[in-house]
């Protein structure tokens, strides 16, 4: 009973920890430097230790696995969910760079002073690299709103 004692405790001390995890990405509403995919699986492992722990006698461990298995599905559920608003994001983001790109090149002869032109095409240079191209010219010629280059995935996890 006693190592079952020790591994509840564990398991409602890493729920817990977790919980803090599920506060942070409500606050951020955005995932970084996280990927989705080991929190999945520990997820699901959580749902099998819920099977598994009445199975063996350890009740305390069962106790401590639904905190972990509440926890860990929200956390999940809300990487999915902030996910999918940052690739709604980055599809904005990227019909309105065609549109600035569109206007770029139609103005011939520039509109404003050479000044502001310069700031202008720096400007789509900085936005054509965050897009994954090396320069605005290069993102005119290859940059359609609906896909992105092969080395830019429009994600951050």
């Amino acid at each position: 009973m006693i190592p079952d004692q020790i591994n509840g405790c564990f398991e409602v001390v890493a729920g817990l920890l977790l919980t803090l995890n599920v506060i942070r990405l409500h606050r951020d509403k955005q995932v970084h430097g996280v990927h989705i995919a080991p929190m999945a699986f520990m997820a699901i492992w959580g749902f099998w230790n819920l099977y598994f722990y009445p199975y063996i006698g350890a009740p305390w461990s069962f106790l401590g696995g639904i905190i972990v298995v509440i926890v860990n599905t929200v956390w999940v559920g809300q990487m999915v969910y902030y996910r999918k608003g940052r690739l709604k994001q980055y599809a904005n983001e990227a019909i309105e760079f065609r549109a600035l790109l569109d206007w770029a090149i139609c103005s011939d002869p520039w509109p404003t002073d050479n000044k502001h032109q310069k700031t202008i095409i720096a400007m789509l240079d900085a936005k054509a690299k965050k897009f994954g191209f090396s320069c605005w010219v290069h993102a005119l010629h290859e940059h359609s709103p609906g896909c992105c280059p092969q080395n830019h995935q429009g994600t951050n996890d």
